[in-house]
């Protein structure tokens, strides 16, 4: 039985869930914008695992969403998923890392709310924005095309981004770890982190 961790501190609605093998048990869903990030997820992250009487050490998967966002909100998550993997080598426990990006986990979502044959996922930076297609298939979805960054040009694709998210969660009743973890099943990533350097208007993988 697998045990996965999905912690998102980069989208609209940042939260993070507890699934066990493909059913999500937990969730907790930050709602206060004015909390430090960092300190809740760790204490919400322990309440969870708590809460279903599990440790970090009955983990067997890490998922996070690696951006692209903000410097502060990826690094965040992506610390702490790296930091409890690392922890826990030292005690002989290997667990998957699984990065996903923001815009597969947007895809994850128009694919629920439409029956839209090809999704555009957009994620804003000021009057930019990055955008990936994706198609979908039998057993889920996959990108096309290439990562495109610049002037943001409508298209008959059904659009799916950060402005109306929470709007199209809202409408479909779930919160966005679920399409996190959905989205690690078709676009694994690896777990780096993937953010905007306003200044020099790139988007950078370390």
């Amino acid at each position: 039985m697998q045990t996965s961790l999905v912690i998102d501190t980069v989208s609209p609605v940042p939260g993070v869930s507890i699934f066990r093998n493909d059913v999500e048990i937990v969730s907790w869903v930050c709602e206060d914008e004015t909390e430090k990030m960092s300190e809740v997820f760790l204490n919400q992250m322990n309440y969870l695992l708590e809460n279903q009487r599990l440790s970090i050490y009955d983990l067997s998967r890490i998922i996070c969403v690696v951006g692209p966002g903000s410097l502060t909100g990826v690094r965040v998550g992506v610390s702490i998923a790296k930091g409890l993997s690392f922890g826990l080598s030292h005690y002989g426990i290997r667990v998957e890392e699984i990065g996903v990006t923001l815009l597969s986990a947007l895809a994850a979502v128009g694919f629920v709310a439409s029956n839209e044959s090809f999704v555009r996922s957009v994620v804003f930076f000021g009057n930019k924005a990055i955008f990936q297609d994706f198609q979908r298939e039998d057993d889920g979805f996959r990108e096309i095309g290439e990562l495109q960054f610049g002037d943001y040009v409508n298209t008959s694709f059904a659009i799916v981004s950060t402005k109306n998210v929470k709007e199209i969660l809202y409408f479909i009743k779930s919160n966005f770890t679920r399409f996190v973890f959905t989205a690690s099943k078709f676009a694994r990533r690896e777990l780096r982190p993937f953010y905007y350097v306003s200044s020099s208007s790139l988007f950078r993988r370390y």
